[in-house]
């Protein structure tokens, strides 16, 4: 399994004794969460969003492209993902009551 790179740090020493930066957590409003897991359930099942792909639903919208794969909530607020490189972006709008 890979992780975000380069790994962020922890809040604090010890905030994660599991597996620390593994993926983002994108709520339906507010800021992505940076993932404390021990293990990830993939379904095999499920659509790949192909490159040059667009898939929006609920709220979200997610956009693959062969540099990165960026999603972003209903607040405008996402992250952008690569296998280099990764940031959160859109933090500084207003929220929305």
């Amino acid at each position: 399994m890979s992780s975000l790179q380069p790994k962020p740090p922890q809040p604090y020493p010890g905030y994660c004794p599991l597996e620390w930066g593994q993926g983002f957590l994108l709520p339906e409003r507010g800021r992505p969460e940076i993932l404390c897991i021990i293990d990830t359930i993939a379904d095999k099942n499920k659509p790949v969003l192909n490159y040059g792909s667009n898939w929006n639903g609920g709220g979200f919208k997610c956009g693959s492209q062969k540099i990165g794969l960026t999603c972003t909530n209903s607040d405008g607020i996402g992250f952008f993902l690569s296998r280099e490189k990764w940031y959160i972006f859109g933090l500084s709008r207003p929220s929305r009551p």
